[in-house]
């Protein structure tokens, strides 16, 4: 990327956010008119859907089924809050939501008969099971055949592969008031469903629910309160999710055990690169619901067995090529770009260049790599790619944010 493109980013940080206090000045001063139409727009903007009605690739198309009302933007802060910009007043929810369950699938027919036979004993029953599966899939399409214990059990099949487009099209077709989704080599708890219903019955601020999924064979140490689902101030995130130990307000959720408010989830973004497990749409889903106003809840007794299966489209939990890591750390700075404060993205930006950490070398791990460590071009390969795959989720964000505008502006 040229140095006029990241001039050219970092000016648009603070241009087009208006939680910034220089985006304010800087808008303010140059475009108020243009501002109050985008304020206008966002309180009436669409969720996001994928439209499946042919069988080209998928692209993100505005839908009015699952629009919703932007809270008031909050002041900036230094650190990032556990509950979003501009929280939902507190008060108590419905006790009789309805509750879709949508189960990403591909080749992976042993685990899947697994998952579906783990979800036939819930203690609370969902109003929906969604398999989503591929075109060709015959293994899939039969164990789906033959689960006659799930009597709402149905298909939605795709032509574009990757985790994205699979859940698009499962949140597509979901009628529920919560959508529930886990992964085909996991086994929910009896109670799942129901733990998830009573969190979303006890609060309407609540806008996503998750848990562990528990690994079995694994030792692992609990996590202290405040290291589960977190960004730090300075961009290191901390999943642990499988050994959370207490009920807390976080950041975001993990894949293989999440739930949302069908009305606060507007989809999965599009633009996250991968073609198999796409790495941080997990993430990109639960803050953006977090940005909304609404609060992420992370409760350890909402538990799924994970049983972690081969996947057939590639595995970033065993091949850690340069490939996957770029489009690994392209998805990590596009997300905290497009979800978090401007001053936040330039302070990940900045530190993850300077410093970096052991599994994304920055200039300091390095450094020492190159002087201690073994494995020292592999070190330098490593920072190649951590370094271009952010670049480039800056740029794509620029990219959007100015189309975005645009387009709310002259009103396309």
């Amino acid at each position: 990327m040229k140095p006029r493109d990241t001039l050219g980013s970092l000016v648009a940080f603070f241009a087009f956010d208006q939680r910034s206090r220089w985006g304010q000045s800087f808008c303010w001063c140059r475009c108020a008119p243009l501002l109050e139409a985008v304020r206008t727009a966002r309180k009436h903007s669409a969720g996001l859907t994928v439209d499946l009605s042919d069988g080209d690739s998928p692209r993100p198309t505005l839908s009015s089924r699952r629009s919703f009302t932007m809270p008031g933007d909050a002041a900036s802060r230094k650190h990032l809050p556990v509950a979003g910009p501009g929280v939902l007043a507190p008060g108590r929810g419905d006790d009789s939501l309805s509750i879709s369950i949508i189960i990403p699938s591909y080749r992976r027919a042993d685990a899947l008969t697994a998952c579906l036979s783990a979800l036939s004993r819930q203690t609370r029953q969902p109003a929906e099971v969604i398999v989503v599966a591929r075109y060709g899939d015959s293994d899939t399409l039969a164990i789906c055949a033959g689960a006659t214990r799930i009597t709402s059990l149905r298909t939605v099949l795709v032509r574009r592969p990757g985790m994205i487009a699979a859940l698009n099209a499962g949140v597509d077709a979901a009628g529920g008031d919560v959508i529930a989704i886990t992964d085909d080599d996991c086994c929910p708890e009896e109670d799942w469903l129901e733990r998830i219903g009573a969190e979303f019955s006890a609060e309407r601020s609540v806008g996503a629910v998750g848990g562990p999924d528990l690994i079995e064979g694994a030792r692992e140490t609990p996590a202290r309160a405040g290291q589960v689902g977190r960004i730090s101030w300075y961009g290191r995130i901390s999943g642990n999710h499988h050994a959370g130990a207490r009920r807390e307000d976080v950041n975001f959720l993990k894949g293989a055990n999440m739930a949302f408010r069908s009305d606060a989830l507007a989809g999965f973004d599009e633009r996250l690169r991968g073609s198999g497990a796409q790495i941080g749409n997990d993430m990109q889903a639960s803050l953006s619901v977090w940005r909304r106003g609404y609060r992420v809840i992370y409760n350890p007794a909402v538990r799924v067995r994970h049983y972690p299966a081969k996947r057939s489209d590639g595995d970033p939990r065993l091949n850690r090529s340069l490939e996957l890591l770029r489009e690994q750390h392209h998805n990590e700075m596009y997300v905290i770009a497009s979800t978090l404060p401007p001053w936040r993205a330039i302070v990940v930006g900045v530190y993850t260049l300077l410093v970096g950490y052991r599994s994304a070398p920055g200039l300091a791990h390095l450094a020492l790599r190159l002087f201690t460590g073994p494995r020292r071009l592999r070190g330098l390969a490593e920072f190649a790619s951590v370094t271009l795959g952010r670049a480039e989720g800056l740029r794509t964000w620029t990219v959007t944010t100015q189309a975005k505008f645009h387009a709310r502006a002259t009103g396309a």
